[in-house]
């Protein structure tokens, strides 16, 4: 959030009178300035939109840039010459009028004899200035006298191609080489990089055939710092992170046009991160974990071949991911030019009973309203599929000297004391993968661990496409026990459609079991039969 100086800013900011003005200039590639102010914007246009996160989740290492469109009176600033705006730079400015002494006469009439007698006329011109933000002008377009112009942020500079300049170094190091290599500033200290998470470690950059751009490096690197890469009002990088929320501003209900509150909180207990040399996605939790999961995918950064650093690594991202508590909302308010993408804020009056949330899409418009809004998934629709059904990159690992084969290994997220099964299946396992190789087959390998409270027969079973593929049959006594499952499959297509493995586990009360023996097969019952079925003596 942008602090201005003055003392009356926050004060006519929330008023119910307030007069706004704005004000920039237009630089051409030659280097020529055209000054604009209000009355030089076409009616009807000019809207800065922003945004840190997806349409509807939250994001680590999102690096989205910020877009200004306007149009301007071409006569009145004098541009005459033809394809000089491309590439030249634009920067906009709020002007907030500053009314603590008399302005027009409608204040005048407002006040008492004596306060008119103690009060003396304002200038014209007094106003606090907020900046919104330098653009480089990538559209112009010319139609009745009025220039249309479409400018992003610095973020577009990143997108130069990628070449490497070392493999190992601190974040900060890393920031400060691309912002060298790409022309733009970096707007945080040493000390600042360093607070954020994972923020005074040796990272290390792997798998840099992914990494198209320096954007793209600039993404991997935000998410390993659990932070979301922007632009500031001055043009210079800055990551924000994730983390406990400090609320910066109350928006009251009679600062508001318009809202909607969901009537849950996002928030994130688990994180997936893909070991792309260990040919294996490895789950971190927090405790009690029955939040949302993230998936972090196969992070650059997060590929350290020490298990240790890399867990610890990693550890850290859902350690500090878990404090988020968001309560995802849109609203219509009145402009306030100092919000900002991740600020934190909260609701009171009307239907909001103080809800904290977190901004990730600001819409301003010149001469109108702003639209904010935070986006986030239900944790307590995050049942069962849902829950461990995640878009994991990187799964498949193939096997050496086995053409088209490839090896799942999915490794359950309990403890033992966590996972107590009963009759009701329930999913244990889940992942979605596309094949990469001309030929379908693979090995799924799965353990689990788990608690029975009184003996009986354990039943997994593991779907293929929703198709059930396999299942094993275990009896097993009360107490702390584990299952392993082991079994070739097949999918039909091999294109680029996306497959699901889902493992399920429930328990068959058995009140006379004979044998320890296990019972495989497969196709011979269906999952309803299995449930449904009794097993007698020997």
């Amino acid at each position: 959030m942008y602090k201005v100086e003055s003392d009356y800013y926050e004060k006519l900011i929330r008023s119910n009178y307030r007069r706004l003005g704005w004000a920039g200039t237009i630089v051409d590639k030659q280097g020529r300035s055209y000054p604009f102010r209000s009355r030089h914007i076409a009616s009807g246009s000019g809207t800065i939109t922003r945004s840190c996160a997806g349409s509807t989740d939250l994001e680590l290492g999102s690096v989205y840039a910020s877009e200004f469109d306007v149009g301007v009176y071409s006569e009145d600033l004098g541009i005459t010459d033809r394809y000089v705006l491309y590439d030249g730079k634009i920067d906009i400015n709020a002007l907030i009028y500053i009314s603590n002494g008399i302005d027009t006469w409608n204040d005048a009439a407002a006040c008492t004899w004596e306060e008119l007698s103690s009060s003396s006329w304002k200038a014209p011109d007094a106003y606090d200035k907020v900046p919104l933000g330098e653009y480089t002008i990538q559209e112009a377009t010319r139609s009745a006298g009025i220039i249309s112009i479409k400018a992003y942020d610095n973020m577009i500079k990143f997108e130069k191609s990628f070449r490497q300049n070392g493999s190992t170094k601190p974040p900060y190091k890393w920031l400060t080489d691309w912002c060298d290599k790409c022309g733009v500033e970096l707007g945080m200290t040493r000390a600042e990089v360093e607070k954020l998470t994972n923020g005074n470690a040796q990272l290390s950059l792997t798998l840099v055939d992914d990494l198209e751009t320096y954007r793209d490096a600039l993404s991997h690197l935000a998410a390993a710092l659990c932070s979301v890469a922007q632009i500031d009002r001055a043009g210079r990088l800055v990551l924000k992170p994730f983390g406990k929320p400090t609320v910066q501003q109350t928006i009251k209900a009679s600062q508001r046009f318009s809202s909607s509150l969901a009537d849950y909180i996002t928030r994130f207990t688990g994180l997936y991160a893909t070991h792309s040399a260990g040919g294996m996605t490895e789950y971190y939790k927090v405790t009690p974990d029955d939040g949302l999961i993230y998936n972090v995918g196969t992070n650059a950064f997060l590929q350290e071949a020490d298990d240790s650093v890399r867990k610890r690594l990693c550890q850290n991202i859902i350690n500090t991911l878990s404090l988020v508590r968001y309560t995802p909302f849109e609203a219509e308010i009145p402009c306030d030019p100092c919000l900002d993408p991740m600020d934190i804020i909260d609701f009171s009056g009307g239907h909001a009973a103080g809800e904290v949330s977190c901004i990730t899409d600001v819409i301003l418009k010149l001469n109108g309203s702003m639209s904010i809004k935070c986006v986030g998934e239900n944790p307590m629709l995050n049942q069962a599929k849902s829950r461990y059904s995640k878009d994991i990159s990187g799964l498949l690992a193939t096997e050496e000297g086995v053409e088209g084969t490839s090896t799942f290994w999915l490794a359950d997220a309990y403890l033992n004391d966590d996972l107590v099964i009963d009759t009701a299946a329930q999913v244990v396992a889940a992942c979605e993968f596309k094949i990469s190789t001309d030929k379908g087959r693979g090995d799924i390998n799965f353990t689990t661990t788990y608690y029975m409270v009184d003996e009986g027969v354990v039943t997994v079973v593991i779907y293929v496409d929703d198709i059930e593929w396999y299942f094993l049959q275990d009896y097993k006594k009360n107490g702390h026990c584990i299952t392993t499952v082991t079994t070739p499959f097949e999918v039909a297509s091999l294109n680029d459609e996306t497959h699901e493995v889902r493992i399920e586990i429930a328990c068959l009360p058995n009140e006379a079991p004979v044998s320890d023996l296990t019972w495989q097969t497969s196709g011979l019952y269906t999952w309803g039969e299995m449930t449904s079925h009794t097993w007698g003596g020997a």
